[in-house]
């Protein structure tokens, strides 16, 4: 087991005030071709106040984009695992399941709205286990100080998922991460992941001073990642990511990647207006000998201000 990570460590912590606790996946399942994200974020602001948020999102196989975002007030000593994990087994699985309604777009660009019109509402349920196919990778930045925890897993989702009155049972490559902390949500200014087939899984996140913090997993070796590179190409108005380049480098290994924003999900700042907090998109990658795959990216409001 890695050092400073223990199996206690998967369920949920005490947290000060302020402090946060943050659950989320990724996966993408070339059969079915339909990927995703759910993603939990506790944080409590005071000693009586915790707010608990969920959202979900999926990339349909038609190229149409579904979200649902939900949140509430609870008081701290409450359960926080609402459209959290059921853990299975600590580090080697994990269940998540989730029903609701989703809206569902009309195209590949969205905006997410917490009210959306009636019409545009689908019912969904999503039940998916998430079982570990690497060791974890810890962040070790995010260990310090005190009471702070950071980790991700490559795992393989197994499930299924329904919208409206469409199934699609999943079995697909997954990315879970999992942290925890004092003071408000330590997020990375730029997240991607991908797979290419089993034996290449990766993750990186780069913040605005250039820190690297990341992984590539071949089948059987997990690499952290010493340095990466990214660049976007953008839209000017409104400002959007349509191709990235991206070089990973491990140890004397370097691997170039480019990706392609097949489809994206906008959140704002504020319910209806124009400033963007983040973006997050679905992205096909290709890597040197024309193997594909597919991932996801994530672009908080410090880029998308630059």
């Amino acid at each position: 087991m890695a050092v400073g990570l223990e199996r206690s460590d998967e369920y949920a912590h005490h947290l000060g005030t302020p402090g946060f606790e943050r659950h989320e996946f990724s996966f993408y399942d070339s059969v079915a071709h339909l990927g995703g994200y759910h993603r939990l974020l506790v944080t409590d602001l005071e000693a009586s106040q915790r707010v608990v948020s969920v959202a979900t999102c999926f990339f349909l196989p038609d190229g149409t984009v579904a979200d649902a975002i939900e949140e509430r007030t609870a008081a701290p000593q409450e359960e926080p695992w609402l459209g959290g994990p059921d853990i299975v087994r600590p580090l080697e699985a994990v269940a998540f399941e989730s029903r609701g309604r989703l809206e569902v777009s009309d195209g590949p660009h969205a905006i997410a709205r917490p009210e959306p019109g009636e019409s545009l509402w689908q019912e969904y349920h999503m039940a998916l286990e998430l079982q570990a196919t690497s060791p974890a990778y810890l962040d070790l930045e995010r260990w310090s100080p005190a009471g702070c925890g950071s980790y991700e897993q490559v795992t393989t989702a197994e499930g299924g998922i329904r919208i409206a009155n469409t199934y699609w049972e999943i079995s697909a490559p997954a990315i879970r991460s999992h942290d925890w902390g004092p003071g408000s949500e330590r997020d990375a200014s730029l997240s991607l992941n991908g797979a290419i087939g089993n034996n290449f899984v990766f993750a990186t996140h780069l913040d605005t001073s250039h820190e690297v913090a990341g992984f590539v997993w071949d089948g059987t070796v997990l690499h952290p990642l010493a340095h990466a590179a990214v660049r976007t190409d953008w839209s000017a108005a409104p400002r959007r990511p349509h191709n990235i380049r991206l070089s990973l480098v491990a140890g004397a290994t370097t691997w170039e990647l480019s990706g392609q924003l097949r489809a994206l999900l906008a959140t704002p700042a504020k319910p209806g207006g124009a400033e963007m907090d983040h973006l997050d998109g679905l992205v096909r990658w290709s890597i040197e000998g024309g193997r594909v795959g597919h991932g996801t990216a994530h672009y908080d409001h410090r880029v998308l201000a630059i």
